[in-house]
């Protein structure tokens, strides 16, 4: 149900969403029982220091991302899974449906810890995706990829996403997210951001969003 207050963000560990990634990266099912309870320790120990150190921080950035859009959030509540990395090398920290965070990232064959600091702006990226849920009801990505003529949907899917992290960010944060990533996608979706202004895609945004609340008070 639509909420104008910033959704409640309940964090835990899952053991069955945990196999089924495994699943899905490994190719097959010899599941090592110690290996998943050595994950489910790790896991909840980031979850308490999640909830002591990033969670009573986040609340201010999800009530500047609900003014920037205007919008209200579809749930009062949002799941957030946390893991300790990923099953193997080279897949992403962090991802949005369901909402997901890693406490650790590979770097070659060695895992090395996020800082607080750093999984504040993961959920922080991740919520401004999440916020987006109205616009997916109208022509906005589809019309936005025709007017930057850019045919990647997974460039289209980051464009707006950071320019709402632009805003919302500190600068020593937005330095940061813009050093730190080197997926092709993410780096297009940057450059779209500094050459249209964030301000600009915003409010582009937003016109969707009146649009389609015009249209249905008719």
């Amino acid at each position: 149900m639509p909420s104008k207050k910033p959704p409640k963000v309940t964090l835990r560990y899952s053991g069955v969403y945990d196999h089924a990634l495994y699943l899905l990266t490994e190719k097959h099912s010899a599941l090592d029982h110690d290996y998943f309870m050595r994950r489910k320790v790790e896991a909840l120990e980031g979850v308490q220091r999640l909830q002591r150190e990033v969670l009573p921080r986040l609340k201010s950035y999800l009530e500047n991302l609900q003014s920037l859009l205007g919008v209200s959030w579809e749930s009062r509540e949002v799941i957030g899974y946390i893991l300790p990395y990923s099953h193997r090398p080279g897949a992403v920290e962090s991802f949005s449906d369901p909402l997901t965070l890693f406490l650790k990232h590979w770097e070659g064959e060695r895992l090395f810890s996020f800082s607080a600091e750093r999984l504040l702006e993961h959920l922080v990226y991740e919520f401004c995706r999440i916020v987006q849920g109205p616009l997916l009801k109208t022509a906005y990505y589809k019309e936005l990829a025709l007017r930057l003529r850019e045919r990647s949907p997974q460039v289209i899917s980051h464009v707006l996403t950071y320019a709402m992290f632009r805003k919302v960010a500190n600068e020593e944060e937005w330095r940061r997210e813009v050093s730190l990533k080197t997926q092709t996608a993410h780096k297009l979706a940057l450059d779209w951001v500094q050459r249209e202004g964030a301000g600009k895609l915003i409010e582009e945004a937003k016109s969707y969003l009146i649009k389609k609340k015009r249209s249905k008070s008719l």
